[in-house]
């Protein structure tokens, strides 16, 4: 038996060969999760911090947990979810983490003498448990508004112009402040997952860029190799061809993306360039959307929160599917400047879906575009292949070899974009291209630089494509009547008849007699003719200036038609019969005004008397953009407004 004086003989003892205590937690260790202290709040996480199964958040409907699975894909569960098969997808394929995080153990086995003859042991896992923790982790995230949060495969634009491309499997960024700097950053590499604030969910993987720097000379042989089709502008439309395949791989983070109409007949090879296994097909596999014959929603269904570029094949117009290909038009001019589109779904909630991709259509025949669709397209007319042309060999090209090279040139080009768009842009506005159009080719031309060289372009390789690209060389151009012409084409040529038997006549006839010479075989003829335009709302007139009003704001009445003074067809903006010209058009329910008034040197909102009736309010539109002037007896041009004084 020790004694006191043992005692104080062993603490002397240990006293003096001290030793430290065990550390047995480092800072910043994670406590063990499951747990509530004594006032109901957590003491430790309900879910381990490497739990592979991530919770973004709460939906703004108060129900939906968002998450992660363990594959990186993006899945919604409401609370009823929660089941123990849908835990098991969540976690596939490490379903054996349930058990681990939230285990049920079994009773143990006793005898009849009641000693324990076999351990508790795991049988599962606490769906209860599971459920409670994913769900509360849910709200200790905080509320998540997946709208414009969810970035799908394809290409984004990042902070400080960086350039992000979720390929699928991983998520590549590039930053072009770093890349402006010699030396400096090759592309980084994440996984999918959550990334500055956006999420990047799993998918199905895209062919990725070459891992080396981008092979220039990969990209000299597609061009040779697209050169070989028989393109009616030659190297021009094969260079703008480069430039759309070029753009694919950065479409997404662009400003504008500039679509491709490819059309030729039978046998000029639309199919081996755009078909199923054709050229580009091969060239960018599976990072772009094919189809043949989808329609607007389902393209829009398809894509979701994706970027990536739309090929359709046989686009080809018929008398039964004008309002569907119309429609699919239109979402291609919506990407062009990109946008969110918004449809409501049966369950009164609105579906968010991106349009941040290009498009290439194939047809024989082109089908009707309005000038706005038209804009921002380039279309390549494909000609007969000439005689002795053989069969392209694309199976021994290596397109998805150079697909790659292609991908990583435009990746590591991306710091110069910006500058080289802007050079292509200014140039093709000094030939006299609109902002739009310039847009168009400037992408085009700019993304095909980009795959080719590797400084901004010099002003000699500018103006040379630029003087390509003139626009009155582009059918494209060249070829789109402005809105109000268009409007006034209609007017013009639609057939009418004065009374039962006489013969029909185009209006643009009845104007032309309206505004004859006062010479006297002519009076009879003129009169005529202006009071049938009259019963139709139309007059032909000059413009009087009156007053200013009391905001100094100019004012403008009519006079009747006199030689030697300018002349302006008055358009009423109501009336039954200008109702029934434009009624199946665009321009119905009185568009047409609205559009006329845009006429250069048109003057709206004039109070003029037609026929019989009262007062109608007009747009007066000058009789030069009506017919040829020629015609107008005594003509005088039309004043600008600024000439005017309106």
């Amino acid at each position: 038996m020790s004694t006191p004086a043992d005692n104080v003989v062993s603490i002397a003892a240990a006293l003096d060969a001290a030793v430290d205590a065990p550390q047995l937690a480092q800072a910043g260790d994670q406590g063990p999760f499951g747990g509530r202290d004594d006032d109901d709040m957590l003491d430790r996480p309900r879910m381990p911090r490497d739990c592979p199964v991530k919770a973004l958040g709460l939906g703004t409907d108060g129900q939906t947990c968002w998450y992660l699975n363990v594959l990186g894909q993006l899945v919604p569960m409401g609370p009823r979810d929660h089941g123990k098969n849908n835990l098991h997808a969540l976690f596939t394929p490490r379903t054996h983490l349930l058990a681990k995080y939230w285990p049920r153990w079994s009773e143990p086995k006793k005898d009849r003498a009641g000693n324990i003859v076999k351990d508790s042991e795991i049988v599962g896992f606490k769906q209860d448990d599971a459920s409670e923790a994913l769900i509360a982790a849910c709200g200790e995230a905080g509320i998540f508004d997946q709208q414009g949060r969810v970035r799908g495969r394809g290409a984004h634009r990042g902070k400080d112009r960086a350039l992000i491309v979720h390929y699928g499997d991983r998520v590549m960024i590039a930053r072009a402040a770093m890349q402006a700097r010699a030396g400096m950053g090759g592309p980084e590499w994440h996984p999918t997952g959550l990334i500055d604030g956006y999420v990047y969910p799993a998918a199905a993987a895209t062919p990725r860029p070459a891992g080396d720097a981008g092979d220039v000379a990969a990209v000299e042989r597609l061009l040779s190799l697209i050169a070989t089709w028989n393109w009616r502008r030659g190297s021009l439309d094969a260079m703008l061809a480069l430039g759309w395949i070029a753009q694919t791989a950065i479409s997404g983070a662009l400003g504008w993306r500039s679509h491709l109409f490819i059309t030729g007949g039978r046998g000029t090879g639309k199919s081996s360039f755009n078909g199923k296994d054709g050229l580009c097909d091969r060239l960018l596999g599976t990072s772009v959307l094919r189809t043949g014959n989808a329609t607007e929603a389902a393209v829009r269904q398809m894509l979701r929160a994706q970027t990536i570029p739309i090929i359709f094949d046989e686009f080809e117009p018929n008398a039964f599917n004008a309002h569907k290909l119309a429609a699919v038009l239109e979402l291609a001019r919506v990407a062009s400047s990109g946008g969110d589109v918004h449809k409501g779904g049966s369950d009164h909630r609105a579906a968010e879906f991106v349009l941040n991709s290009c498009f290439q259509f194939s047809a024989i025949l082109t089908p009707h575009m309005e000038p706005q669709d038209r804009s921002r397209f380039a279309i390549l007319e494909l000609e007969p292949l000439l005689p002795g042309t053989r069969r392209l060999d694309l199976d021994g090209a290596g397109l998805p070899a150079i697909g790659a090279a292609l991908a990583r040139r435009m990746i590591d080009g991306w710091w110069r974009w910006q500058e080289t768009f802007a050079a292509y842009h200014d140039a093709l506005t000094d030939k006299g291209h609109s902002a739009r159009s310039a847009d168009t080719f400037g992408t085009l031309l700019a993304a095909a630089d980009l795959a080719l060289y590797d400084e901004v372009p010099d002003a000699d390789l500018l103006g040379d494509w630029a003087s390509q690209c003139a626009p009155d060389a582009l059918a494209e151009i060249a070829e789109t009547a402005e809105d109000h012409e268009a409007c006034l084409t209609h007017l013009t040529t639609t057939m009418a008849q004065a009374r039962g038997g006489d013969l029909r006549e185009t209006l643009g006839t009845w104007i032309g007699q309206a505004v004859v010479s006062d010479g006297s075989q002519e009076i009879d003829r003129r009169s005529q003719a202006r009071a049938k335009l009259g019963e139709l709302g139309l007059k032909v007139v000059n413009a009087r200036k009156l007053p200013p009003d009391d905001h100094g704001r100019p004012r403008w009445g009519y006079a009747e038609h006199v030689e030697g003074q300018p002349c302006y067809l008055a358009v009423a903006q109501t009336g039954r019969g200008l109702a029934e010209i434009f009624g199946p058009t665009k321009w119905q329910a009185g568009g047409w005004a609205q559009t006329l008034a845009r006429a250069p040197a048109a003057i709206r909102g004039v109070k003029v008397k037609f026929a019989k009736s009262k007062a109608l309010t007009a747009v007066l539109v000058p009789i030069e953009h009506v017919i040829d002037p020629g015609e107008v007896a005594g003509w005088v041009a039309c004043p600008m407004p600024q000439e005017g004084g309106q």
